[in-house]
């Protein structure tokens, strides 16, 4: 019985050893193989590809010496998301008009191909139109008028104010002192206030945030306004019968091409002198109450309240999704009913809705938007614009 513990023990010893060899010898030919294929250079055959917006491209990677496990190893990354993006696989999809710089990586060693995205055309064809007077409010002896060409999306309060969504072409543009309306002729790009110009489009930072003024094509969303600056082109506007003519060609900051027709009536509002009408409400809110389903509509309430140096009050309801937590980013408008991304109308008995209290006495908010964005995860930001029953403008400011 002892021998044959002794036998055990010893085979076992043995097939340890064997076993222990065997792993250093796997070891051994691992690395020496990995020495021999180890990889030397990673290159793409084209230095630069050109695509239009969405159009997808798989990048051609070379490696010497090929390695299947290596590859699959390769990490991949764009210069600029906004106008290229390209996944694990190399596959790389046009986003926007630009370039950027797609790179491959395998452990030290890159390479790198420029993405050029092609410039868009944009043919827009306006179904509405609206503009307003400013006067000379650059004090430069010609007037100043703004006119918006609107798709479908958009919509015309009665004060001219723009609601809803989708895409726009503002105009800014320079005539005569003389001229009290919409100016007739053709006007071209000015970089400063000229008698039948119009202005670039440029980009503006007050207070930690940008504004953008002058000519520019814009998308309006739920999100937030995306634009593309007018650089170049000509614009003109004659009229028959009682229908304006537009006719304009445009180069955007990224050579976008925009084409702009419009055909109707463009009405015609006078803001020239606003500033005597406007209340001011500090931008922070002295409450933010969660109401729940107050008038059992299945949208959720959140009333927001501010007050200002002169007792003013001014209370908006804002209507979310009901499984809301807290306020959504979004724009939310006045209408006659209470929906999703709307606010509730002024209730002249109750004080409840969106309403303005100035001296005691109710004012009903009649049209006007109020814009929501999210600064963090805990942080909003929310803009007001409204115009009320005595025609006073309401806005908060920091």
């Amino acid at each position: 019985m002892r021998y044959n513990c002794f036998t055990n023990r010893y085979s076992k010893n043995i097939c340890g050893n064997i076993v222990a060899v065997i792993c250093v010898m796997c070891i051994v030919v691992c690395l020496h193989s990995c020495e021999q294929n180890k990889i030397k250079n990673i290159y793409f055959k084209k230095d630069k590809v050109q695509l239009s917006v969405d159009e997808q491209y798989t990048a051609e990677l070379f490696m010497e010496p090929f390695s299947e496990t290596d590859y699959d190893k390769i990490t991949w990354k764009s210069s600029d998301n906004s106008v290229a993006v390209v996944d694990k696989m190399g596959h790389i999809t046009a986003v926007y008009t630009g370039s950027c710089i797609v790179t491959a990586r395998c452990g030290k060693l890159r390479a790198s191909i420029e993405i050029a995205v092609l410039p868009i055309n944009i043919a827009f064809d306006s179904s509405k139109a609206l503009a307003y007077f400013y006067g000379d409010s650059y004090d430069n002896s010609y007037n100043t008028v703004v006119v918006r060409f609107l798709s479908d999306g958009c919509q015309i309060e009665p004060n001219g104010d723009i609601t809803g969504a989708g895409t726009y072409i503002n105009m800014q543009l320079f005539a005569p002192k003389s001229t009290d309306s919409i100016a007739l002729g053709t006007f071209r790009q000015s970089n400063t206030p000229m008698q039948y110009a119009f202005l670039s489009g440029y980009l503006r930072e007050h207070n930690d945030r940008r504004y953008v003024l002058g000519s520019y094509f814009g998308n309006l969303s739920v999100g937030g306004n995306s634009v593309v600056l007018i650089k170049e082109g000509v614009f003109n506007i004659s009229k028959r019968m009682s229908q304006y003519v537009v006719e304009g060609v445009f180069r955007g900051d990224k050579d976008e091409v925009i084409e702009l027709s419009y055909s109707g009536k463009i009405p015609l509002y006078d803001r020239s002198n606003t500033t005597a009408d406007t209340v001011v409400f500090d931008r922070r809110t002295s409450a933010i109450d969660d109401m729940d389903d107050l008038y059992n509509v299945g949208c959720r309430i959140f009333r927001v309240k501010y007050g200002n140096n002169v007792g003013d009050l001014l209370q908006i309801e804002m209507a979310t999704p009901l499984i809301a937590k807290s306020i959504v980013a979004g724009e939310y408008s006045v209408g006659s009913s209470i929906r999703e991304f709307s606010l509730v109308p002024s209730d002249m008995v109750t004080g409840g809705g969106t309403i303005i209290k100035r001296n005691g006495i109710l004012d009903k908010v009649l049209y006007g938007r109020v814009r929501v964005f999210r600064k963090s995860a805990n942080s909003i930001i929310i803009r007001v614009f409204l115009v009320t029953e005595s025609r006073k403008i309401i806005v908060n400011t920091e």
